[in-house]
């Protein structure tokens, strides 16, 4: 079991460094230069080769397929390495001291991960017995598309690129699919980490005057934020544990199945018996944090959880190269020259890279790649604001810059479009009750009371008469997407006419307005930051992040897309789940930043200062016990009997028919 962890991990490194280069070359302008989105980097680069020759039928899909294609990402290599191989090797380093905090992110992340599931590696119920299917139809097929399981003779129309990328590392490490399945989950909670620690340090680095230990400091908390963090539902969960959530609070709280809490007899502490929910008290009681609301027909997601449960599903697999994008967008960004049409014909190898990893978002979670191209569009046009005189001017550049960039993005993964059929029918107006406010803060609250006192604190900091223009111009944003959601209810067509809708919500307004109100806030902040001074300029990334993940929420709100659930829940779902993870960087760089850099003097500002980081403080302290609880009930204390990293053991013991 050590031995198949240990393989993996290293494969996963030699994949990280042969990728150097290359990782290099597209970050180079950040603070890390890289080095932390290397192992992606390295595992997509080899994967996309692999694929492509596979659907090509130019390869068959054997590990010695895999070595070729990471030779063909070394060739890369040493083109790079002849032109900036001593640039290379003086910016590593200047960084051995993050490189070396990026490899004990990672490490200790991967093996805490892969010692969890050796205590819960059953491939049964839920999605997983799906999503080995898949890992096993791209493991075998002898070419790609890969054949359908479910339909003989024909292709797989799903995207499966996660489980292609599970897949090589699988056949590289020697490990077979039921192992790989339980070690692909580890490894990918492991580069998430690895991936949000890097962009918090690259965040924190960008401003100036920053210690190393500070940005490592912002690092660490990205991690934490994005893939440890769980929400609140779990403090009435261990309320219930220690016979302190009464019935009538249940009622009134009115969360789907949370009236099957019991009290518990599993202590957390051996000298005071603080308890634990565990699954003698209450059945899977993790998964009602993941289901907040009323009837439990609303999906509220998050990282960790995916973890927890075990399913190796696209949303999961996709989360470390969607971090990636994000800090494909913080490179960009970063140029001290303009982005246009003539970036790529200086740099044309930048081009092809930065299409794949874009592109791979698609193929991997096609939900993510319209949010995280958006943050890159974003940054990018932010980015020719400054340089511009007018802003026609930035948009004509960012139009140049970005159009290629998203047309061989989606070329370079035509053979999967070409055989894709996407069960999304449109947008659709949100005319149910939507989401009740206590739902929404047990939800949000921990990453909302690190992620918006950013915003916040520096409209607080501008000039009165100038952050009101900017809030004026910003409202118009929220506004919009108001009058859009009552035109559509209007001309639907449905039953349910405007009046309907409106007074359907009823207080649920209110967290609709929260959230638009947030945006405004958001875009106000942004909007002020483009146009400040360099060091207010550096937010502007966090600024997006923020934005864009308040953005997702507000949206879910008020739209839907249409598919075959025919309601908000499965776009409450993806929405949500991307909105955590760009909460969660921007929220770490904003907690230190807004802790750090504010100081108010008078002292209502102090007590409101002292208020603020005594309830984030709380929040997170209270979310934490969800990932602590869960971990402790999931493995029956870190106790449980027969442990092993093969997911189907426990099949060939009991299912023996």
């Amino acid at each position: 079991m050590l031995g198949e962890a240990f393989a993996w991990w290293f494969v996963v490194e030699v994949l990280g460094i042969v990728a150097l280069p290359v990782a290099f070359l597209l970050f180079r302008r950040l603070p890390g230069a890289g080095y932390a989105f290397a192992k992606p980097l390295g595992v997509l680069l080899t994967g996309y080769l692999f694929w492509l020759a596979l659907t090509a039928h130019v390869l068959p899909n054997r590990p010695g397929s895999v070595v070729w294609c990471l030779l063909a990402v070394a060739a890369v290599d040493f083109l790079i390495l002849r032109r900036h191989g001593s640039e290379l090797v003086d910016a590593l380093r200047a960084r051995t001291g993050f490189a070396i905090a990026v490899e004990a992110v990672f490490a200790a992340a991967f093996f805490t991960a892969a010692h969890i599931r050796s205590y819960i590696p059953e491939i049964f119920a839920t999605e997983k017995p799906m999503d080995f299917m898949f890992l096993n139809a791209a493991a075998r097929s002898r070419f790609y598309p890969p054949e359908d399981p479910w339909l003989a003779g024909a292709d797989v129309s799903y995207y499966y690129f996660g489980y292609v990328l599970q897949a090589i590392l699988a056949k590289l490490a020697f490990v077979k699919t039921s192992v790989a399945f339980n070690l692909g989950l580890a490894g990918t909670a492991a580069l998430a980490a690895t991936v949000a620690f890097g962009l918090g340090y690259e965040l924190a680095s960008s401003l100036r005057r920053v210690a190393f230990r500070a940005a490592l400091t912002v690092g660490v908390g990205a991690a934490v934020l994005v893939t440890v963090l769980g929400n609140l539902e779990g403090v009435l969960e261990f309320a219930a544990a220690n016979g302190a959530l009464p019935a009538a609070a249940v009622e009134r709280i009115d969360i789907g199945n949370l009236e099957d809490a019991r009290k518990s007899d599993a202590c957390l502490l051996p000298v005071v018996c603080i308890k634990y929910p565990d699954e003698q008290s209450s059945f899977w009681w993790w998964w009602r944090a993941t289901r907040i609301s009323p009837n439990a027909d609303s999906i509220t997601e998050f990282p960790f959880f995916s973890f927890i449960l075990g399913d190796l599903h696209p949303h999961v697999m996709a989360v470390p190269y969607a971090l990636v994008a994000f800090g494909l967008a913080l490179s960009f960004w970063r140029r001290e020259e303009g982005l246009g049409l003539d970036t790529w014909r200086e740099s044309p190898a930048l081009l092809p890279v930065s299409a794949v990893a874009l592109g791979a978002l698609g193929f991997l979670n096609a939900w993510d790649l319209p949010t995280f191209g958006f943050v890159l569009a974003l940054l990018v046009f932010a980015r020719n604001a400054f340089g511009a005189g007018e802003l026609r001017f930035a948009l004509r550049d960012s139009l140049g810059f970005l159009l290629p960039l998203g047309a061989l993005a989606l070329l370079l993964y035509a053979p999967f479009y070409a055989g894709f059929s996407s069960q999304a029918s449109g947008l659709e107006p949100v005319t149910d009750g939507a989401t009740r406010p206590l739902h929404s803060a047990l939800f949000w609250a921990p990453l909302l009371l690190v992620a918006l006192p950013l915003p916040l604190v520096l409209l607080g900091r501008a000039r009165p008469r100038l952050a009101a223009a900017e809030l004026q111009l910003a409202a118009a944003v929220p506004v919009a997407f108001a009058l859009l959601w009552a035109l559509l209810v209007a001309f639907d067509g449905n039953a349910v006419t405007l009046g309907d809708a409106i007074s359907a919500r009823g207080w649920n307004w209110t967290t609709t307005a929260f959230f638009g109100a947030a945006l405004a806030i958001c875009a106000a902040a942004l909007l002020h930051a483009i146009r400040a001074g360099e060091d207010e300029r550096h937010l502007v990334p966090a600024l997006v992040a923020i934005g864009t993940g308040v953005l997702l929420v507000f949206g879910a709100e008020l739209f839907f897309v249409q598919d075959l659930f025919r309601s908000r829940l499965n776009s409450v779902f993806k929405l949500y789940y991307q909105a955590w993870l760009l909460l969660g960087v921007g929220g770490a760089m904003g907690l230190w930043w807004v802790a750090d850099g504010w100081r108010p003097r008078a002292g209502l500002a102090q007590l409101a200062k002292g208020a603020w980081a005594g309830a984030a403080a709380l929040a997170v302290a209270a979310a934490l016990l969800y990932p602590l609880g869960a971990t402790l009930s999931r493995t029956e204390g870190l106790s449980r009997p027969g442990r092993t990293l093969d997911g189907m053991a426990f099949a060939r013991k009991t299912l023996t028919d």
